[in-house]
């Protein structure tokens, strides 16, 4: 939680910021996200985009994190009907 409270407080002040990471949760703390695989650029967009690409994401071995995994595989079952990429937000429309 200290990310997102550093994250609300950067934004405040206007300021942008650049995070390298081959962590993929880290991912959700970012709006506009590129992804390498070597050195060519695969994919590029904001969050929304570039996470919902789970299949091309899986196949250069990063994945996707965990709430939009869960949120994609409960759309399969019709239990939800968007992709979430907040813990809390998924927890709210699973309990509606």
């Amino acid at each position: 939680r200290g990310l997102v409270g550093s994250e609300m407080c950067i934004r405040d002040r206007n300021i942008n910021y650049v995070n390298v990471t081959s962590n993929i949760e880290d991912a959700l703390f970012g709006d506009y996200i590129i992804v390498y695989d070597e050195d060519m650029k695969v994919l590029e967009g904001n969050k929304e985009v570039v996470l919902k690409n789970e299949k091309l994401l899986k196949k250069l071995g990063f994945g996707v994190p965990f709430v939009v995994d869960l949120s994609i595989q409960l759309m399969y079952y019709d239990i939800l009907n968007k992709v979430y990429f907040d813990v809390d937000n998924l927890l709210e429309a699973l309990w509606n």
